[in-house]
C-alpha cells in the first residue's frame, strides 16, 4: 500500500492577507511536485514564476454519512485531494486557508466516510498546520473583535509563521513569543520578513529549532531562546 500524500494546512490568521500569501509562495523543494490549493485564481505570472502546480477552488459544502451538520465537509477539496493521490500528481499538497474560513469541516473532509464508504485520510493525511500572524499587529488583533479566531489559528497549529519579525525590536520580539506560546507552547516559531514564502519552510524537512518537528510538552525552548531566535535574521 502507497504511503498516504502529506498535506500541509496552511492557515491565514486575521491580521493577515491569504491572497497575498499565494503571490509569495515559492517551490524550493528540490524537484517535490508540490500542488497548492488556493481559493484564488492565480495570475499566470504569479503560476510561473512559483514552480507550483497551483489549483483553484471554490468553497463547496456537502453532508455525508446521514445528512447531520457534523459531517459536514468541503467536498471541493476531498475530490481535488482525492484525485491528486490516487493518480500520484504531486508528492506534497498544501491547502490555502483564507483568515476567516472554517476548519472545522476542512479536518472533516479528512475523516467522514463519503458514500462509497471511502476515507481520505486513507490515501492522504494532514501532515501538519502551519499559522501565519503578522507579528508586528498580533496584539492589536487580540484586543480586536478577531480575538477568538486568532486564538483558535495559532491554538492548532504545529508551526507559526511569524510574518514581519523583522520589523520587531527585541522587547517586541519577546511579547510576541510569549504572546503566542501562551496560547500554543508546543507550536514551533519561524520568522518571516513580508519576503517570498519557500514552501520547504511549511514542510517537515528543516533540521533547526524553527522547522523541526511539533515538540513533546515540556521540551519547547523558552520564550527568550525563541524570541533570540526570531530577532535574528535568516
Amino acid at each position: 500500500m502507497n504511503k498516504p500524500l502529506p498535506v500541509t494546512i496552511f492557515a491565514a490568521a486575521p491580521g493577515t492577507s491569504g491572497k497575498a500569501q499565494l503571490e509569495r509562495l515559492t517551490n524550493d523543494c528540490g524537484g517535490l511536485r508540490v500542488a497548492a490549493i488556493t481559493p484564488w485564481n492565480p495570475s499566470k505570472r504569479v503560476a510561473a514564476r512559483s514552480g507550483l502546480s497551483l489549483l483553484p477552488t471554490t468553497p463547496r459544502l456537502k453532508k455525508l454519512g446521514q445528512g447531520c451538520s457534523c459531517c459536514t465537509v468541503r467536498w471541493d477539496i476531498l475530490k481535488k485531494v482525492r484525485r491528486l493521490a490516487e493518480q500520484n500528481l504531486a508528492d506534497h499538497v498544501v491547502i490555502q486557508v483564507p483568515p476567516q474560513s472554517d476548519l472545522d469541516s476542512l479536518s472533516k473532509t479528512f475523516t467522514v466516510a463519503d458514500g462509497n464508504g471511502d476515507i481520505l485520510v486513507d490515501i492522504a493525511q494532514i501532515e501538519q498546520v502551519v499559522t501565519m500572524v503578522d507579528g508586528p499587529s498580533l496584539l492589536e488583533t487580540l484586543r480586536s473583535d478577531s480575538a477568538a479566531v486568532l486564538m483558535e489559528r495559532v491554538g492548532i497549529a504545529n508551526k507559526v509563521w511569524v510574518d514581519g519579525a523583522n520589523k520587531l525590536d527585541d522587547a517586541e520580539a519577546v511579547s510576541v513569543v510569549r504572546t503566542i506560546q501562551s496560547m500554543n507552547p508546543g507550536a514551533f516559531l519561524h520568522k518571516g520578513d513580508e519576503g517570498s514564502i519557500p514552501i520547504s519552510k511549511l514542510m517537515n524537512n528543516g533540521s533547526d529549532v524553527e522547522t523541526g518537528d511539533r515538540p513533546e510538552a515540556g521540551s519547547v525552548a523558552s520564550s527568550s531562546d525563541q524570541s533570540d531566535s526570531l530577532s535574528q535574521s535568516y
